[in-house]
């Protein structure tokens, strides 16, 4: 089972505002849906006895007619609030387990500056019960016309066990500090404080754990072009002491990773998505796979002719036995050469022509 988000109002030929979920043969509502954007979905146990649940996140004030302050909690019935929600934009959803003894916690980051009427600079914690900040958070204050405005926001997050130093929630966006402290726009939460990782220069969109070979390593992409003052091209890998290359990098956005185990006798693969035309100097169409050495192209990509506006803005993976799809969305029109609407699906590890579902449109 697969759930889209973004700014459709059908999935399929199914009326569906903003989120759908899809089971292999065809797409259906949550009820009424979302009022605006939905950014980020994940899965989280709150403890309520209710059991996994879909949690969705975004821009949005009401989900299936209840009011909820950009994220929403669905049962597989019926929507509910999430506390009193946060006064700005959700851009990411992960779940973490610090390793203290309070088990698994929901985190939310984005643009807002407070969760659950607490001050919470751009990430919160949500416990199940109850919405608490981290530290001082993420900020970049900048200075307008002599009035000092905080820039900050988080796009990305995800949980590592890092070799090095241990687990933590890493988070990625635009700030200049962590917790009061100095952060380039990619930092760590161990569940007591936060430490800077390297220095990034530009906006990280997306993150990645992915081993290539050489043991789980986290992955940054999005709309910078160094790191620890060394060309990386939009996107790097963090070897726990710095920032490398991941080969000659992109030419432009990279906007979504996501890593793939591969079978036995087969290599990992990281694919990376966004509004890139060259990958390691390769002409691709907005989509590439990584084997740990070269990038390569997914046959004819992923395009919209005549527009100009092709982009990828997510990725993600189901597995169907020892079948492995890759999932596309986005703004495209055509994957490979077949009709494609916002989303479409690669078939790991045939690598199989890309193949074609009922798509929600504006993914």
């Amino acid at each position: 089972v697969v759930y889209a988000g973004g700014d459709f109002i059908t999935a399929g030929l199914t009326p569906a505002n903003r989120i759908a979920r899809w089971d292999g043969t065809s797409w259906s509502a949550l009820s009424t849906g979302a009022d605006d954007t939905v950014h980020a979905i994940t899965v989280f146990d709150d403890g309520s006895g209710a059991g996994p649940c879909v949690y969705a996140a975004g821009n949005f004030l009401h989900a299936g007619g209840v009011a909820a302050n950009r994220i929403a909690k669905w049962n597989g019935n019926a929507w509910s609030a999430v506390g009193d929600g946060t006064n700005g934009r959700i851009y990411a959803l992960a779940v973490f387990d610090a390793g203290l003894g309070a088990g698994p916690a929901l985190y939310a980051g984005g643009t807002f500056t407070q969760a659950g009427g607490v001050e919470a600079r751009r990430i919160a914690k949500w416990d199940g019960t109850q919405w608490s900040a981290l530290g001082k958070g993420v900020t970049y204050w900048v200075d307008y016309d002599g009035t000092q405005y905080d820039a900050a926001l988080v796009r990305a997050l995800t949980a590592f066990d890092d070799p090095v130093a241990g687990p933590a929630l890493i988070v990625g966006g635009y700030f200049d500090k962590a917790g009061g402290d100095h952060a380039y726009s990619v930092a760590r939460w161990n569940g007591v404080e936060w430490a800077g990782l390297g220095q990034v220069s530009g906006l990280v969109r997306t993150l990645a754990i992915h081993d290539a070979g050489d043991g789980p390593k986290l992955y940054a992409a999005g709309d910078f072009s160094m790191a620890d003052n060394i060309q990386v091209s939009r996107i790097a890998k963090w070897s726990g002491w710095g920032w490398g290359p991941v080969g000659s990098g992109a030419n432009t956005t990279i906007e979504a990773l996501v890593s793939v185990e591969g079978e036995a006798n087969s290599q990992n693969a990281l694919y990376a998505g966004g509004r890139f035309s060259t990958i390691d100097g390769n002409n691709v169409k907005c989509i590439a796979r990584f084997d740990g050495e070269t990038w390569m192209q997914l046959n004819a990509g992923l395009v919209s002719p005549g527009t100009g506006a092709t982009a990828v803005h997510a990725l993600t993976t189901v597995r169907n036995g020892d079948q492995v799809a890759v999932l596309a969305g986005g703004q495209m029109q055509f994957a490979g050469n077949e009709r494609s609407s916002n989303i479409a699906q690669w078939l790991e590890p045939q690598q199989r022509q890309i193949a074609i579902t009922q798509h929600p449109h504006n993914l």
